[in-house]
Formats: C-alpha cells, sequence, structure tokens
C-alpha cells in the first residue's frame, strides 16, 4: 500500500505542475498517449509480480519471510528512484515546456523523456521487488505475466467503456434535476437533447464530467478499499452492499448539487454557483458519503462481524491526530464553496482547526513542548529551499492561479483581524495540525496497523518517503512540499520527539509569514 500511495503521490505532483495542453506538435501529442496505455499495462504486470513476490518459494516449501527483504539495499534503490523522477521532471518540462524542435532533436529528447520515465517506474518497482529476484519471477509467472497485461488493458478498456456511457448516465442525471427543480422552481427548463437543465433565468449543461461517473468511480475506489482493510472484521457477503448503496448515493448527491447550483444562479449568484460551489460541493458531498459509509459499516451489527462496538468504551487512538486535519481540510473546501472563498475565510479555518486541537488536548501526551535549536535550524533550512524552489511553484506565471489579493480592499479592522488570523494560523495552528497527521500517525501508520504501539519516530525508508510525498501533494508545490516534509521528519528522527518536528515546521511558516509581511507577496500563502 506504501509503494502504491508513493507513486500516486509522484504521478498527482506530475499532473499538478505538468498541463499537456502545453504540449504542442504531433511527437508530443503521440508520447503523451502512450503512456495512457503502456502505464496501464504496466501496472498489470506490477501487480502480478508483487503477488507472486509474496508467495512461498516453488519447490522449498519455505514462507517468505518479511525479515528476509535486504532491507539495507533500499537506500541505495531509493536515491536512484528519487533522482530517475527527478530527471524525468525536467525532461517532462523540456519536452511538453519547450521549443519547438525540428524532427532529429525532438526524437532525441523523446527517447531520453521515455527512458527517463521507464528508469523511474523500474527503480520504482525495484523498491518492493529487488531486481535479483525479477529473474525467478518471470520463470515463475511466465503464464500468469501476460494475465497481467490483460488486467492492465483491461483496466483502460473499462475506463474507455464508461467513458462511452457517461451519455446514458447524463440523462438520468438531467431528469433526476428536472424532477428536484419541480419543487424549487414552478417552470423547469429542460432540454434533453442539448442535455440542458435550468430555470427561464440560468440553465447549466450536463457535460460528461457532471453526468457522475467521476464520483461513482471515485466511491467504488475507496468502498474497495476498505473492504479489502477490513475484510477481517465485516461480515461477507452482507458488506458487499455497501458498493451500490455507495454509488447510488453518490448519485442523487450530484443531482442535489446541480439543483442547488441552479438553485444558487437563479437567485443571483451565479459566481457562486460556478466558482467554488461546483467543484467543492461535489468533493465535500465525496467525502461525506465515503467516510458516513465506513463509519456506518464499522457501528452496525448487520454488516460487523465483530462485537458491538457500544460495549467498548475505550477513546479511539487515531481521533486526535486525524480529525483536526480533517476539519481544517473540509474547513477549506466550505470556504472555497462561499463568497469569498478560501483566503477571505481564512479565520474561519483556523478557528475550525484550532477548536479540534482543543477538543483533544488532553491526549496530545507525546507532544510535551520542548526547545531545540537543532530544530530551529532545520526549519530555517526548509524556509531556505522553500524560496529557493518557490520560481517553479504552479500559481507563479499560471494565468489561473495569479497572485492572491490578500487583504486589499479590507478596512483598517478587517485587514488586522485577516492578517492576524493568517499569521497564528500559519505559525501556531497549521504546524500542530499537520504535524500530527503526517509525523504523528502516518509515519508509524505506513510501518503497522497498530501505529500507537509504536515509539515516536519510529523510522523505515517507506514510511518516511512516503508520508513527505503525501506532504508535498498536499501543498500543491509538490517537490519544495516533499523535500521540506522530508526535512520536518528529520527533525522528528533526530530525538524522536514530535514536538521537534512542530517547531521545525513552525519556524518556516514564521519566517515565510515574515516574508510576505515584509514584500506584500502575498502568493506564499496560496
Amino acid at each position: 500500500m506504501g509503494l502504491v500511495a508513493l507513486l500516486a503521490a509522484e504521478a498527482a505532483g506530475l499532473t499538478i505542475r505538468f498541463d499537456s495542453a502545453t504540449a504542442t506538435g504531433p511527437l508530443p501529442e503521440l508520447l503523451l498517449s502512450l503512456p495512457a496505455i503502456g502505464f496501464r499495462l504496466f501496472v498489470g504486470v506490477a501487480t502480478v509480480a508483487l503477488i507472486l513476490s509474496r508467495q512461498p518459494s516453488a519447490g522449498r516449501g519455505e514462507p517468505r519471510d518479511a525479515g528476509t527483504l535486504d532491507r539495507p539495499s533500499w537506500g541505495p534503490v531509493i536515491l536512484v528512484h528519487a533522482g530517475a523522477l527527478g530527471l524525468f521532471t525536467w525532461l517532462t518540462h523540456v519536452v511538453l515546456e519547450g521549443p519547438s524542435r525540428s524532427l532529429v532533436p525532438a526524437l532525441l529528447w523523446a527517447s531520453a523523456w521515455s527512458g527517463a520515465g521507464l528508469l523511474t517506474l523500474a527503480s520504482w518497482a525495484a523498491i518492493g521487488v529487488p531486481p535479483t529476484r525479477w529473474g525467478p519471477l518471470l520463470r515463475r509467472g511466465r503464464a500468469l505475466l501476460p494475465v497481467g497485461g490483460a488486467l492492465g488493458l483491461g483496466i483502460w478498456g473499462v475506463g474507455q467503456m464508461f467513458q462511452g456511457l457517461w451519455a446514458s448516465l447524463a440523462w438520468a442525471t438531467l431528469r433526476g434535476v428536472e424532477l428536484l427543480l419541480h419543487v424549487l422552481s414552478t417552470s423547469p427548463v429542460c432540454d434533453p437533447e442539448a442535455y440542458l437543465v435550468g430555470t427561464p433565468t440560468f440553465q447549466v449543461r450536463i457535460a460528461s464530467s457532471c453526468s457522475g461517473y467521476e464520483g461513482m468511480g471515485l466511491v467504488l475506489c475507496l468502498v474497495s478499499a476498505y473492504l479489502w482493510v477490513a475484510r477481517d472484521r465485516l461480515r461477507f457477503p452482507r458488506a458487499l452492499l455497501l458498493l451500490p448503496v455507495g454509488v447510488g448515493l453518490i448519485w442523487l448527491a450530484n443531482v442535489v448539487r446541480i439543483a442547488a447550483l441552479i438553485a444558487l444562479g437563479s437567485a443571483g449568484l451565479g459566481g457562486v454557483a460556478l466558482n467554488g460551489f461546483h467543484s467543492q460541493a461535489g468533493w465535500l458531498a465525496f467525502n461525506a458519503i465515503g467516510l458516513g459509509l465506513v463509519l456506518v459499516a464499522g457501528r452496525w451489527s448487520f454488516l460487523r462481524a465483530g462485537p458491538d462496538l457500544e460495549a467498548r468504551d475505550e477513546p479511539n487512538p487515531t481521533s486526535p491526530y486525524l480529525v483536526p486535519f480533517l476539519v481544517l481540510i473540509g474547513a477549506a473546501m466550505v470556504s472555497d464553496a462561499l463568497p469569498g472563498g478560501s483566503a477571505g475565510l481564512y479565520p474561519f479555518q483556523v478557528a475550525s482547526a484550532a477548536g479540534a486541537l482543543w477538543l483533544y488536548r488532553r491526549r496530545y501526551g507525546e507532544l510535551r513542548p520542548t526547545f531545540s535549536l537543532g530544530a530551529v535550524a532545520i526549519g530555517c533550512s526548509a524556509f531556505a529551499l522553500w524560496m529557493a524552489l518557490e520560481p517553479l511553484a504552479p500559481s507563479r506565471g499560471s494565468p489561473q492561479g495569479g497572485p492572491m489579493v490578500g487583504p486589499r480592499g479590507l478596512g483598517p479592522l478587517s485587514a488586522s483581524s485577516w492578517l492576524a488570523a493568517r499569521v497564528i494560523g500559519s505559525v501556531l495552528v497549521v504546524p500542530l495540525v499537520e504535524e500530527l497527521a503526517f509525523r504523528g500517525y502516518l509515519t508509524r501508520r505506513l510501518i503497522a496497523a497498530e501505529y500507537w504501539s509504536l515509539p515516536t519516530g519510529a523510522f523505515t525508508w517507506a514510511s518516511f518517503l512516503v508520508s513527505s510525498a503525501l506532504f508535498g501533494v498536499l501543498h500543491g508545490r509538490w517537490l519544495a512540499g516533499t523535500l521540506t516534509g522530508m526535512l520536518f521528519g528529520l527533525a522528528l528522527y533526530r530525538r524522536q520527539k514530535l514536538f521537534d518536528a512542530v517547531i521545525a515546521h513552525a519556524t518556516t511558516n514564521a519566517l515565510i509569514a515574515a516574508y510576505v509581511l515584509a514584500t506584500g507577496d502575498w502568493a506564499l500563502w496560496q
């Protein structure tokens, strides 16, 4: 799971940083179309290889012990993977964003780009399965590896099939919205041929991305993963009911979202409807339904195979680590969906997260305040690294993500309140919330399911890299975020004290805040 999360984080970072629409000429377009099939082929083969790597050695009858992994060899492989990823990132910039070239130089650059991509995938696979075992795996799985290839191509084919079925789903969504609008409006407008629905003053077109299949796919993935992870605690086949229930609920939520969007637009709030609400309401619905299904499945005796949870009054060990983080993310999503946006409603986000921290204040025993000059020095280094990589941030020079307005346009009192909330949030609240989630919870959860039995600062290369990569993806500036996440991890591992990571994080954010206030470069807070 850690390797899958690492690859997903790297892929997300690359897609955030680079836009395939910037590619010009037939060669880049061809290169971008090949990975669509090739990557899925690789995933299928890699899945079979990883399954084979967990099986007993043929003819020996000896189970594979996790202790036989050559763990000291992970370091060089990880360094190779990091170098290959960096090279692939740079070559992607050259291929997609560089000037047009004649055929021969373009082919040379394309060959280098493809080679770097293959090396990145191969080194990723080598982290989980040492290259010395690839030969035996190929010999043992000669009959299964083609099945893996077919699995990968099947993933692509199913995606294409559902892409082609969007029209039928869009028609059902259209009719569902029209039915709901009869409650909200006396004269709803509906044009099935053009996929238009709305009121006389505000209509929307149901595009493929609005039909609901993306939300259905996300819910299917989330619920399927939960069914696998919690398979020992659920009662099958009853638990499989979560799949159709989740799909139905997310489709209904999408219908309600579109109807609410039309209601907002008809009320004269078209800007709110088409900007923040349009996307954030969908994510809020997905999170609410996905997490709600998981919560219900864990507490409903009809689906649960274990004893009654009501008879157990032990506090949930995960809540103090993740609830403040989820509250902060949820408050940011709600802010994006409201007039004023995430930046304007930042005080609301800070207050929400601070309230969650206060709720669990008696359960933060490992956050005993200590001071460390070493942690401060690491925070200063992270600030220098962040500023050095700032020119690569997506918001710099991007028409979609220009400089944020900051407190301009606010009165003196409102501007002072906004700045105070921004500084307090970034220096005090956010470091606590994010370090609890990433360095307090995730680094240990990636090592063991019962992570609370591990000491603070428990280390493996996989948990260190995956948690840092996910930290980078969260911050948008994925490269700078990943590297600073590694530095904050170093602050944790130095003395096995979580508060040292908080100090390093707070130092970095305090220096960024000072720079923003001194220069007015509000984009650093974007």
